[in-house]
This record gives structure tokens, sequence and C-alpha cells, in this order.
């Protein structure tokens, strides 16, 4: 799934990465997704987590054109790869790919995936 991204969101420090693509210029829609890791940032596979784990924390949301709705990734098969990390510079590039199910409609979901290249 390809999603056409005009807002763009990261914030990396050396415990913490996330990262988010929205189309805003649609609303009320917000269409887009998010990313979070909760421990050590650098380079490397980070396999979804369930979002009450102990330390790490990796999770992905999935915001669908519908307003006021958002659907949440499945651990199963979802990861963060994470190719560069500059901390100093407050910069990360890497890829993401994660199914989103709908929590009010188990029977819709998403397979999502991308790059992104950002900056702080």
């Amino acid at each position: 799934m390809s999603i056409p991204t005009t807002y763009h969101v990261l914030l990396v420090n050396r415990d913490q990465l996330r990262v988010g693509g929205f189309n805003i210029d649609s609303p009320p829609a917000v269409w887009g997704a998010g990313l979070d890791i909760k421990g050590k940032i650098e380079p490397g596979s980070y396999p979804f987590t369930e979002p009450d784990a102990e330390g790490l924390i990796v999770i992905g949301l999935y915001n669908p054109k519908e307003p006021a709705n958002f659907w949440e990734g499945q651990v199963e098969g979802g990861v963060i790869t994470l190719l560069e990390v500059d901390l100093a510079k407050k910069f990360a590039r890497g890829s993401f790919k994660f199914t989103a199910v709908d929590q009010q409609n188990p029977k819709n979901t998403a397979e999502v995936s991308g790059d992104f290249s950002l900056t702080e």
C-alpha cells in the first residue's frame, strides 16, 4: 500500500524513535502510518512486540482514510529496520512492514510498508 504523505514526524534519541508520515490534505481524515521504538536505538531489525512488553517496545499504527479511526499493527510479521541512525544529526533511515487490523471490525486489514529517511 502506498500512502502519499504531506506531513512527517521524526523523534530520535538514544532510547526512542518515533516516525510518522501522514496525508493531512484531505480533512477530516488523516491517512498514514506511525512507528514507535522504545529501547536502545541503533541500526538493526526490530520485530514488533506486544504494547505492554517489558523493556523494548516496537509498534506500528495505521490511519485509514476514514476519520477518527486507527488500526493496530499486528506483532506477527511486523518489523522496523533501521539502516542508519545519527543521534547527533537527529537523522534516521530505514523501512517497515506490518499488517494492520481494524479493532472495530477485524475483517478489515491492510498490509502497510514503506521507507523513511528523515531529519528531526
